[in-house]
């Protein structure tokens, strides 16, 4: 129920952005522009925001980095099982965007606000929700780019090194490794929190902005975008957990992954097919259809492969 209820809050903040579009107070050529403020403002914020909230211990430290490992594993393998199935097909973009959308999630936005809900005690989750992140940026700069590009010079190994997240991360690890961080005044990590807390309204605000944008007869009309979706939200869950099932991590740490791994589709796909110019209505169809569908299969995966 925690889970269902936050899904349900979240896709509520797409009706502001529908009537929005609708009414004509923002325009579709905006969404750039507000999802660059979004991007700048309230990434960042999202893992500064986490490790302001833990008291700094080597044994956490090596728990996170070892969620980097297994979450980027995880995310290359599944992303490699589904190219495998498009190999003879691997010149259309289409069939390369949809493994992009089919493979990476939302985990920030998205992924960040559901895992504290569900484990409000627990600062480590959203700890780990950032290395996701992380391994999530290293995936989308690397593997992901070329596969929507289909040009390997695409491949930026400085965005891995400088975006958003990891620049959040490079602010705070000074003082979360020298515990300077529950020193800081009040009204500093309320303005961190703050800041952390648009990323989630903002980027489904852009949804709703995006979803009055475009025909909705043909964003629930395509089925190769039902197909990515179907992937995304039910095949790599049960993957992971079959991964993981064996492995001897601790509840929270395959909870957390399980989590993940049920987000909707990564906005940042769409934006990549927008800037490689190819793809794009599936992309952002299955961005939309993820979204809303997660509301009925995210609680589904908590209750059947976390509780």
């Amino acid at each position: 129920m925690i889970t269902f209820q936050n899904v349900l809050g979240m896709l509520f903040f797409m009706i502001p952005g529908f009537v929005i579009r609708k009414t004509g107070l923002v325009r579709e050529k905006d969404i750039p522009s507000i999802s660059q403020v979004m991007i700048y403002t309230s990434t960042p914020f999202l893992v500064v925001n986490a490790f302001l909230k833990m008291d700094f211990a080597w044994g956490q430290v090596a728990d996170m980095l070892l969620f980097f490992a297994v979450t980027l594993i995880l995310q290359t393998a599944f992303f490699g099982i589904l190219f495998l199935f498009i190999r003879k097909q691997a010149q259309d973009t289409e069939k390369r965007v949809f493994c992009s959308m089919a493979a990476l999630g939302n985990l920030g936005y998205f992924g960040m606000p559901i895992v504290t809900a569900i484990f409000p005690d627990q600062p480590l989750a959203a700890c780990y929700v950032t290395m996701a992140m992380m391994s999530l940026n290293t995936l989308l700069f690397t593997v992901g780019v070329y596969c929507v590009s289909g040009d390997r010079k695409q491949i930026s190994f400085r965005a891995v090194l400088f975006n958003p997240a990891s620049i959040g991360l490079y602010i705070v690890l000074p003082f979360y490794l020298t515990g300077l961080g529950k020193m800081l005044p009040d009204a500093v990590k309320n303005a961190c929190q703050s800041l952390s807390g648009m990323a989630a309204p903002l980027s489904m605000i852009i949804l709703g902005i995006r979803l009055a944008s475009g025909s909705l007869k043909e964003t629930f009309s395509k089925p190769g975008a039902y197909l990515a979706v179907f992937v995304k939200l039910a095949v790599l869950p049960v993957f992971a957990f079959a991964v993981l099932y064996f492995l001897p991590f601790t509840k929270i740490f395959k909870s957390v992954i399980l989590v993940l791994c049920g987000a909707p589709s990564a906005s940042i796909g769409l934006s990549l097919a927008e800037i490689h110019g190819g793809g794009q209505r599936l992309a952002a169809n299955t961005l939309l259809l993820s979204t809303v569908f997660c509301v009925v299969t995210l609680p589904l995966i908590v209750f059947i492969l976390v509780g």
